[in-house]
C-alpha cells in the first residue's frame, strides 16, 4: 500500500530536483525563474535564489554547498546554495539548445546535458573550461538523462515525434549506439535510478497521463507506480528505498510505499 502526502503547493512551475541528504532537503528549480527548497523536517518551501531564465534542472555538487543548474536560454551555471540569486552564479557553458536533464561526473569533472531539440545532442561539459563535446547527436526531443554507475551508457527520454512516440533507450557512449527499451510513453520527462543498483528506472509521464512508471533494465518491462499525481510531473527524488518524492507543475508530493505485514496466520505458520 501507499500512502501520499502534498507537501506544498501554487508553486511556479517546478521542473528538475535532486535531493540534498546532508540538509534533508529538496532542492528544485521552478520555471518561473526560481531556485527553490524543501526542508522535509518541517515542510516549507524557500526560495534560495531568483533571476534565472527559465530554469530547467538543478543538480547538487559532490560538496553539498553548490549546486548546477541550466536555463532553457542556454546556459549551465554554477551557484552557491547559500547566495543563489542567478546574478551571483558563474557561467559554465553556453550556447545550447533548451538544455534538459543533467547528470554530474564531477570526479572526471564533467556534466552531461541533452537538448530538447529536433535533432538534440547529449553534451559532455568540461565543468572548469566550459568546453562542450557532443556524444550523441541524434536525439529528438530528449529531455531525461541518467547514466550507468560504469559511465558507459547514458539512459535518455525522449518526446520523439516519430513513431515511437514517447521513448527511451540505452546509449553506448564509447560509440553513440543506441539500444531501445521503451516506446508509447506519454510525454516522458526526468528518469531517476529507481535503486542503488540500477536495476531499474523512474519515468515521469506527464498529461493526460500524470503518472510515474518504473522501467526494468534487464527485461525493460514496465509498471506503473503512482498515477493520479498533480497535473504535468517532471522528476523524481529518492528519499529512501520506500520514499520518493515527486516534482510537478504546481506541487510536490510525497509518496510512501509501505510493506505488506504478514496476517496472524502468516506469523505462526510454523507453529
Amino acid at each position: 500500500m501507499t500512502t501520499v502526502t502534498t507537501l506544498v503547493t501554487g508553486l511556479g512551475g517546478a521542473i528538475g530536483c535532486d535531493f540534498r541528504r546532508t540538509q534533508n532537503q529538496l532542492v528544485y528549480v521552478e520555471y518561473g525563474g526560481t531556485l527553490s527548497a524543501l526542508n522535509l523536517a518541517a515542510p516549507a518551501h524557500t526560495v534560495l535564489g531568483t533571476g534565472y531564465t527559465n530554469p530547467e534542472d538543478v543538480k547538487v555538487s559532490q560538496d553539498g554547498i553548490h549546486a548546477y543548474v541550466d536555463e532553457r536560454s542556454g546556459d549551465l551555471v554554477r551557484v552557491s546554495l547559500s547566495s543563489a540569486n542567478r546574478a551571483l552564479a558563474t557561467v559554465v557553458a553556453t550556447g545550447m539548445t533548451a538544455p534538459q536533464q543533467i547528470a554530474l561526473d564531477e570526479a572526471h569533472n564533467s556534466a552531461y546535458v541533452v537538448e530538447y531539440a529536433a535533432t538534440g545532442h547529449l553534451y559532455r561539459i568540461n565543468l572548469t573550461s566550459g568546453v562542450k563535446t557532443p556524444v550523441i547527436s541524434t536525439l529528438n526531443f530528449a529531455v531525461g538523462l541518467v547514466l550507468s554507475a560504469d559511465l558507459q551508457y547514458a539512459y535518455i527520454s525522449e518526446q520523439t515525434t516519430g513513431p515511437d512516440k514517447g521513448r527511451v533507450s540505452r546509449f553506448r557512449l564509447s560509440d553513440g549506439s543506441r539500444l531501445p527499451m521503451v516506446t508509447g510513453l506519454t510525454a516522458p520527462f526526468y528518469l531517476t535510478w529507481a535503486n542503488a543498483g540500477q536495476t531499474g528506472l523512474y519515468v515521469a509521464e506527464r498529461d493526460p497521463a500524470n503518472r510515474i512508471t518504473r522501467i526494468d533494465v534487464a527485461s525493460f518491462a514496465t509498471n506503473i507506480i503512482a498515477s493520479g499525481v498533480p497535473a504535468r510531473p517532471s522528476s523524481v527524488a529518492l528519499v529512501n528505498p520506500g520514499s520518493m518524492l515527486v516534482c510537478s507543475d504546481a506541487a510536490i508530493e510525497r509518496i510512501d510505499f509501505l510493506p505488506l505485514l504478514p496476517t496472524r496466520s502468516e506469523e505462526h505458520t510454523s507453529e
